[in-house]
């Protein structure tokens, strides 16, 4: 919520929770709900979970038992932010290559059903067969069956993340043939981004993975998970994300962290290059998605150029 935003933006000002609600409450509606609350008697906690029942209430109610009220406030602000924001980042980036993949496919489909057995019907009718012609329809149904089975791929994903069980097997099977995959490094992006927020409002490390595992994520709270489990069987945090299913640069680079006075620039580094990393391979998969659809256009011009040429084979067949 913006009024959220505003209200955090106020705090970080080192403005009282109280003063900040009395300024927004000119312009905004639910702070004006909120100073109502408040004046028929209610704790100023009470009502911000009333009004944040949406927004990570659990991790709210988390955090107070650690932080006071103004610091609980900040960080599940900037919890939902970040949380936004990766959602949003990535949803922008992939939408373009998958409305690549399902207009390419669409029109192919459309080429195959309607505009091609017409073709064909012209063809018998002059009963003129065009050298060439059958190994290019050829190469186009294999390029479209290519197409079926990338659709039905990115359908059966999307379908497959819903399922709590498929979300684990699939993680923990890239995970285990290939630890470095962009999928990998992105989740860990976002498991150690939440996790430096928590600890740049001065919580320690134990209760940082306690708040992650509350979120309403589905991967950082998992990984939070498997965390909490080792320290509960008495590993060290360092041996408990080595443990853990982690991109092993970003155990690596923790495990080195502990050590050292520079833990948050180590972590901010591989949040930029797992930033890089990814928006690379996103450039790659346009790419790859963008040569694959021209080729299916291609194919699909010269097949009709093909049938274009009837005309001019029968003018030189009667002359």
């Amino acid at each position: 919520m913006n009024d959220y935003k505003d209200l955090k933006i106020l705090i970080e000002s080192n403005i009282s929770i109280r003063q900040a609600i009395e300024i927004l409450k000119v312009d905004h509606v639910v702070f004006q709900e909120i100073d109502g609350l408040l004046r028929q008697g209610k704790s100023i906690e009470q009502v911000l979970l009333q009004f944040r029942k949406h927004e990570n209430q659990a991790s709210f109610e988390l955090f107070l038992k650690f932080m006071n009220l103004e610091k609980s406030l900040l960080l599940a602000t900037k919890l939902n932010e970040e949380k936004r924001k990766l959602q949003q980042e990535v949803k922008q980036k992939l939408t373009y290559p998958m409305m690549l993949l399902l207009s390419t496919f669409l029109g192919s489909t459309v080429f195959l059903k309607l505009c091609l057995p017409k073709l064909l019907e012209v063809m018998s009718w002059f009963d003129i067969e065009q050298k060439g012609f059958q190994p290019l329809l050829n190469i186009f149904y294999c390029f479209y069956g290519v197409e079926i089975f990338l659709v039905v791929f990115v359908l059966f994903l999307f379908v497959g993340l819903k399922i709590h069980r498929f979300r684990r097997l699939m993680y923990r099977l890239l995970y285990q043939f290939y630890p470095n995959n962009p999928f990998v490094k992105m989740v860990s992006k976002q498991f150690m981004t939440f996790y430096l927020a928590c600890l740049q409002q001065q919580i320690s490390s134990k209760q940082t993975i306690l708040v992650l595992k509350e979120m309403n994520h589905r991967w950082v709270s998992k990984l939070a998970e498997m965390i909490d489990v080792n320290l509960l069987n008495g590993e060290t945090i360092q041996t408990a994300f080595q443990q853990s299913l982690l991109d092993p640069v970003l155990i690596n680079l923790f495990v080195i962290g502990q050590y050292s006075d520079q833990f948050e620039t180590l972590i901010q580094g591989y949040l930029l290059t797992c930033q890089n990393q990814f928006e690379k391979s996103l450039r790659m998969l346009l790419k790859l998605m963008k040569a694959f659809s021209y080729t299916m256009l291609s194919f699909m011009m010269i097949l009709v150029y093909q049938i274009l040429l009837i005309p001019l084979q029968i003018i030189q067949t009667f002359g």
